[in-house]
């Protein structure tokens, strides 16, 4: 499906609150949700949001151009909160690392006033040594990387695409211990496929 991307901000400043597909989520703690870009790079048989290359209902992908716009609209939600023990997490509807300017939002996050963690959830397929440097070096407190069974054949129909190199996200998951970024192996549980995986993970991992 050929969708329509939209790019934020517009001729039109839109605000960058209240929308789940992109900008910034507060739901009343202090994690800041923070959604650079929409779409997935894979297309994940459990997805609540149907946001990968072969979607059957997403008609538009949003993009945030421009940082400072997004920075100054997180500053406020910040300010909001008493400026502490603020948590700032990048994720979205689909996959945040395919957002061009990754490191630099880390960097701009990091540096906040009253940001103590700045975290991230990724598929973990696009990552490699050099990017987890990067990301760890402008200060990426904490990756949460989707790693859902140990098994080749099963983890390609989990995420719906045969070019799956579990082998890849596994050696991601290495190469993140290496850093100063915290690691968290973040399994999703599916009912009678996945029973068992998560106990061979933890002994594994």
């Amino acid at each position: 499906m050929l969708r329509k991307l939209i790019r934020i901000p517009t001729d039109v400043e839109l605000p960058l609150i209240g929308l789940i597909q992109i900008g910034l989520i507060d739901r009343g703690t202090n994690l800041i949700q923070v959604r650079p870009i929409s779409g997935c790079n894979l297309n994940c048989i459990f997805c609540s949001v149907d946001e990968g290359p072969n979607s059957r209902t997403r008609v538009t992908n949003y993009f945030i151009t421009d940082l400072d716009y997004l920075l100054d609209w997180f500053k406020w939600i910040v300010k909001l909160k008493g400026a502490r023990q603020i948590e700032a997490h990048i994720d979205g509807a689909g996959e945040p690392l395919l957002h061009p300017a990754i490191i630099e939002l880390v960097h701009m996050l990091s540096d906040v006033p009253g940001v103590e963690v700045v975290s991230m959830q990724t598929n973990g397929l696009t990552l490699d040594g050099k990017l987890i440097t990067e990301l760890s070096e402008a200060g990426l407190s904490r990756i949460n990387i989707s790693l859902h069974t140990l098994d080749e054949e099963k983890a390609k129909m989990l995420v719906g695409w045969q070019g799956y190199r579990l082998k890849k996200v596994i050696d991601a998951l290495h190469e993140v211990v290496n850093t100063r970024t915290e690691l968290l192996v973040a399994p999703v549980w599916v009912h009678g496929m996945t029973d068992s995986d998560a106990v061979k993970i933890i002994e594994s991992v």
